[in-house]
């Protein structure tokens, strides 16, 4: 008869890392988010007009606002005796810039006008202030002009574009 004779083997164990280094590896992956990630990152949300298009396309002509971004607000208004377009643009940060392309009259359209602007976002390595800001372009309608599109180019500091970014529909001002 043979006899087996069972052998107790050691597992190798990792070897124990003082609690207090723990502590501090845990401490610095959870400040890892907090200072990557800024609120200019973030996807923009769309900007849809309160009770106005939804953003799909409809049989009955309604405009699709295809502009994401922080929120623009148009308003005509009379200033002495010509119309002038004021748009506000409300931004989360400071270093933004927010500068008026050109106006142009919608070919075919009697009335009507196109207004094109450019928002500047802070460039990705930028320090700016966390408070929001509103800037605001104060546009002179050409003579005639009752109703205005207003279209945004968005484009961000430092960053070089081969193309530049083309304007996009944010609203659509009617005046009373």
């Amino acid at each position: 008869m043979i006899k087996t004779v069972a052998r107790a083997t050691r597992v190798p164990t990792m070897p124990r890392v003082p609690r207090t280094a723990v502590l501090m590896i845990l401490a610095a992956l959870a400040s890892v988010p907090a200072c990557c990630n800024s609120p200019d990152d973030a996807p923009p949300a769309p900007n849809r007009a309160e009770g106005g298009p939804s953003g799909g396309a409809s049989g009955g002509g309604t405009p699709v606002y295809d502009y994401e971004g922080p929120p623009i607000e148009a308003a005509i208004t009379m200033d002495g005796g010509s119309r002038v377009l004021k748009v506000d643009v409300t931004v989360p940060s400071g270093g933004w810039e927010f500068a008026l392309d050109g106006v142009e009259p919608i070919k075919g359209a009697t009335g009507a006008c196109v207004v094109k602007l450019t928002l500047t976002q802070p460039g990705a390595d930028d320090i700016v202030t966390q408070a929001l800001e509103t800037h605001t372009q104060r546009v002179a309608m050409p003579e005639g002009a009752r109703s205005c599109k207003v279209t945004v180019s968005r484009v961000q500091r430092g960053v070089h574009y081969l193309v530049a970014p083309e304007h996009k529909l944010a609203r659509i001002v009617l005046s009373q």
